[in-house]
């Protein structure tokens, strides 16, 4: 389709502007970005900013930022009707940047993430400039945009129109082919963390809990707190310590919960955003990463654990129920609910980490940054 020495324009509405990690999926889509670059490709990245207009220059690389009302537009939703002018706005805005970035750089294809509003504005772009594009489906625009009648069929249309679609779940992708009546392959979400070190799991207990994350509704925070709460005596006597790194919108719930355990005498730490290196060295010196989410595919925060060679314990929510089941490398609850996440904590620490060592090296490709990239500069090829 398109050459190796090409022009991709990769049009997101996550990319981070401060790297402090409370930028979400941002991270991995930088080290997407990046990558791609060095593979040899022209890459040219659209993204919002909450400043003016501007251009950032790297090798390679070319940052194109637009201003918006409000970041991140995750936070915006359809469904109040006090949010439509900034939604309407950014929407336009989005597509003129689009538009104006295709003919300045001259772009041959355009790489959306995520399918709404980012593949929208691929879609325009390819009706008027004939340019092709491909997307990246995120868990949050198919499950609820998709449940809008109106929306579904604009959803429909763009996936249908791309030359190539992926999905970052297994199960996401099985939906993509529902709605689009084509094809989607999965196309896991990863960051660069260059692990090096071999990890020493700890034989004995007491053992150190870690959550990583945004402070969200659709994360779990709280089912994990409360979690915590209903641990016995002989639980935490095999715990070290908890640290609970992040922010967002459920801040006072959390600091509320977590200031409830401390007076308790419990030995948990709050912090707030890490960064990807300070997440790096924060898995790779726990016992156990806890993933408590209530809705998900498959969470960037599982690929930093894969990486790390760090048991997990999860909920069973999108895709870690067969990942668990499959390869081993952690323990899964029963239910999306604190009850049985303190259950599986329970039997964790019971166990111990060297219960679930995972050396399974398909389990490592399939999160491989580079791995996905080469997989994406073939798709172009072909």
């Amino acid at each position: 389709m398109i050459s190796k020495n090409c022009t991709v324009a990769i049009v997101t509405t996550s990319y981070p502007q401060s790297y402090d990690g409370s930028e979400a999926a941002g991270s991995f889509v930088s080290d997407f970005a990046v990558k791609l670059s060095e593979s040899g490709i022209d890459v040219v990245v659209v993204a919002p900013s909450s400043e003016n207009n501007k251009v950032e220059k790297q090798e390679n690389l070319t940052i194109c930022r637009f201003k918006v009302d409000k970041l991140p537009l995750s936070n915006l939703t359809i469904y109040n009707p006090l949010q439509w002018i900034s939604i309407v706005k950014t929407i336009r805005s989005g597509a003129r940047q689009v538009e104006l970035t295709c003919r300045e750089y001259s772009v041959d294809h355009v790489f959306a993430l995520w399918a709404m509003p980012s593949g929208y504005w691929a879609y325009r772009a390819f009706r008027k400039l004939n340019i092709s594009y491909s997307i990246w489906a995120l868990g949050s625009d198919i499950w609820s945009l998709a449940k809008i009648p109106i929306v579904r069929n604009i959803l429909a249309k763009v996936l249908k129109s791309a030359t190539e679609n992926y999905a970052d779940g297994i199960e996401l992708a099985s939906q993509v082919r529902k709605i689009s009546g084509k094809n989607c392959q999965f196309l896991a979400s990863s960051r660069e963390l260059n692990v090096s070190e071999f990890k020493q799991l700890r034989k004995n207990p007491p053992y150190k809990l870690t959550f990583i994350g945004r402070w969200h509704i659709n994360k779990g925070p709280d089912i994990f707190l409360e979690a915590l709460a209903m641990l016995s005596e002989v639980d935490w006597q095999r715990i070290s310590s908890v640290e609970f790194a992040g922010g967002g919108p459920m801040e006072e719930t959390v600091v509320r919960i977590v200031n409830r355990l401390i007076k308790e005498g419990k030995p948990i730490k709050r912090l707030g955003f890490v960064d990807k290196k300070q997440a790096k060295e924060m898995i790779l010196n726990t016992d156990f990463l806890v993933i408590p989410s209530r809705i998900e595919s498959i969470p960037v925060i599982f690929s930093d654990a894969v990486q790390c060679s760090t048991a997990v314990i999860c909920t069973p929510t999108g895709d870690l129920p067969k990942l668990l089941n499959e390869n081993m490398c952690g323990e899964l609850a029963e239910s999306i609910s604190s009850e049985s996440l303190a259950r599986a904590i329970h039997k964790g620490l019971s166990l111990g980490p060297l219960q679930y060592q995972n050396n399974e090296v398909q389990l490592k490709l399939m999160f491989s940054l580079r791995e996905n990239v080469d997989r994406f500069v073939n798709s172009l090829k072909n």
